[in-house]
């Protein structure tokens, strides 16, 4: 083989992306909600500041195909900063996932008592979570983990 083409093959396969594994293809065409406040807040603030960007752009450049080009680019970093964002780990959804449905209704009933300054839904003051009794204990359970059974 000419060293001319020997280079230029090495090149290529130096570039050339290793092929794609099954779980990675798979992943790449899966949906991916997101599953904790944090990362339902970077979708969002990824949206506004396109969103604005767009808007601002629209607002002072002229119409035409190079507007509109520019419209796409915006909608295409959206998309994919929101799939960088939806295929990476989101730790605090892992945390959340991994909580038995009883930690997840004592953390519910510890947020609700964050909201309500420690009051119950009559305003007295609410007990620990020990002295709920077990039908109490049972529908917080039930409810922070949508309808599920302790």
């Amino acid at each position: 083989m000419a060293p001319h083409r020997a280079a230029a093959q090495a090149a290529r396969a130096a570039t050339t992306a290793p092929p794609l594994s099954p779980d990675d293809i798979h992943n790449r065409f899966s949906f991916h909600p997101a599953m904790s406040e944090t990362r339902k807040n970077q979708h969002n603030y990824v949206r506004d500041v396109l969103e604005r960007a767009a808007m601002n752009l629209a607002g002072n450049l002229p119409p035409g195909r190079e507007l509109s080009l520019v419209i796409t680019k915006l909608e295409e970093a959206m998309f994919w900063a929101n799939a960088g964002l939806g295929r990476a780990v989101d730790e605090e959804a892992e945390e959340l996932m991994s909580l038995t449905p009883l930690e997840r209704a004592q953390r519910a009933y510890q947020a609700y008592g964050a909201v309500t300054g420690r009051k119950n839904f009559l305003g007295d003051p609410m007990p620990d979570w020990d002295e709920l009794g077990d039908t109490i204990q049972s529908a917080w359970i039930a409810a922070a983990n949508i309808g599920g059974t302790p």
